[in-house]
């Protein structure tokens, strides 16, 4: 069962890059042009991470992410997402002399990800058990990411339908996603 829906997140991630890919925009300026469309591949400090960007357009990029989450009686939570964003603001940003370099700006985006539980074992002299299940999520969010030389800062919010695997339970919850790193390359 959860092949399944790993096949169907990643199935649905593919269409999703396919359609998005076009071409630059000729209207937009020249800065817009320069800045905006490359990739980066980050580290991201609060949330133990990678983060990857790729540029799609003048104002459009898929990231890519994986991180941890969480950390429960000695087991880490990872989890890999990927979001479609469109960048609103850029031109209003050169406009006004404001960086746009390296996806400054803010931002609409859909959000898809996976997290990956695990069955924790109960300690002997402790009375808890945890019992964290695989989920899917997927949702809209609204965000803004600023870039200073190396150093990052992101702030994403949202909300989304988590799907635990296991229980075949769904329910809404916030997404909510703070990024703070560093830039390791630019290509």
């Amino acid at each position: 069962m959860k092949q399944q829906y790993l096949f169907i997140l990643l199935t649905v991630l593919a269409i999703n890059y396919s359609y998005c890919r076009t071409p630059n925009l000729p209207n937009l300026s020249d800065s817009l042009n320069s800045n905006i469309s490359n990739n980066i591949l980050r580290l991201s400090f609060i949330l133990p991470g990678i983060i990857y960007e790729y540029g799609i357009t003048n104002n459009k990029s898929i990231k890519a992410e994986f991180n941890i989450t969480g950390f429960a009686y000695g087991y880490f939570i990872p989890q890999i997402q990927s979001e479609f964003r469109w960048y609103y603001n850029l031109r209003k940003r050169v406009e006004n002399n404001k960086v746009i370099d390296n996806f400054s700006g803010n931002f609409v985006s859909f959000l898809m990800g996976y997290q990956f539980g695990s069955h924790l074992p109960p300690k002997s002299n402790e009375v808890y058990y945890v019992n964290l299940e695989d989920a899917i999520y997927i949702g809209p969010t609204w965000g803004f990411q600023r870039n200073e030389k190396i150093f990052h800062f992101e702030l994403n919010l949202g909300m989304g339908y988590f799907i635990l695997l296991e229980s075949k339970e769904g329910k809404l919850s916030p997404l909510i996603d703070i990024s703070v790193g560093v830039r390791i390359w630019k290509f």
